[in-house]
């Protein structure tokens, strides 16, 4: 609310705004941001939809991606988050030399005995294998 007073939003109160809406919508509405009038979670809804900064728009329209090893693991493990997800479908992605190292690293610190390491090896050598060569990366 400081960023849509600062930019002059909420020095003039002489609008008015009515409607019809679901008690229950108004009601987790005011639980979730602890405001208690209505007029104040009205002000608030609409000062933050005009002051949306379209990051994640903006985010999505930008440039390539580069991925940290994290964002390979959780692949991995199924456990990206869906936005995460959607957007390395849509975006360029630049495979790191240093990920790609730190998974090779991981490979070499298995124990070899373990009946678990060569599933672990196979899961990380297609991660890898799926990483296209530099010149083949697609352009959006």
């Amino acid at each position: 609310m400081l960023a849509a007073k600062q930019s002059g939003l909420l020095s003039e109160k002489g609008g008015r705004i009515g409607g019809r809406v679901s008690q229950a919508l108004v009601r987790q509405a005011k639980r979730q941001t602890g405001i208690e009038t209505d007029t104040d979670l009205i002000e608030f809804a609409l000062a933050t939809v005009a002051l949306e900064d379209n990051f994640a728009s903006s985010l999505i329209a930008g440039q390539g991606l580069l991925l940290d090893t994290c964002v390979y693991i959780d692949q991995m493990q199924d456990r990206s988050p869906q936005v995460l997800d959607d957007l390395i479908a849509q975006q360029q992605v630049n495979h790191s030399t240093v990920a790609i190292q730190e998974l090779m690293h991981t490979v070499g610190v298995l124990n070899p005995s373990d009946a678990r390491t060569a599933s672990v090896v196979d899961v990380i050598g297609k991660q890898i294998k799926a990483m296209p060569p530099i010149g083949s990366l697609r352009r959006t």
